[in-house]
């Protein structure tokens, strides 16, 4: 046996893109098309690093949203369940003064006709605490017969 034949062979992946077309190995052993040159082998990195730009940008207006969302469907579980239980006749002082406490909520309650009309602003917390948002929800209900609202 001679020394080539012990040497191990690197092999290269042919691709068949035409008559005697062929991938050179490259110096680290990886397939790489003529004219590439050692410079170019990091492209790759920086162009899915430059792609990841907006994919964050993206998932922060994506997280903006569904807070928004939260605070709003919060307020409207809230203006609903008050005005409720405003219609059949709860009292519903002491319950307003602590969800305005603890919720960040401003509660107006109105009497219009037949109707109480319960309105909810509440500032949401969290990743939307710095801007300057409110969600505000409005609910009126029938009161029931016989009720009398203070």
């Amino acid at each position: 046996m001679s020394r080539e034949e012990n040497r191990p062979r690197r092999i290269a992946a042919a691709v068949e893109s035409g008559p005697g077309a062929e991938r050179r190995v490259g110096s680290a052993g990886h397939a790489s098309a003529e004219g590439v040159t050692e410079t170019e082998s990091g492209m790759v990195t920086s162009e899915i690093a430059l792609g990841l730009i907006p994919i964050s940008i993206v998932m922060l207006i994506l997280m903006l949203v569904m807070a928004y969302v939260s605070a709003f469907m919060q307020a409207q579980d809230l203006s609903r369940s008050l005005g409720r239980s405003i219609a059949v006749g709860k009292p519903m002082g002491t319950r307003i003064a602590q969800i305005q406490e603890s919720a960040d909520a401003h509660i107006a309650v109105a009497r219009d006709g037949d109707y109480v009309v319960v309105t909810v602003n509440m500032e949401p917390s969290g990743i939307l605490s710095p801007f300057d948002v409110t969600a505000s929800s409005t609910t009126a209900v029938l009161v029931e017969p016989g009720v009398e609202l203070p």
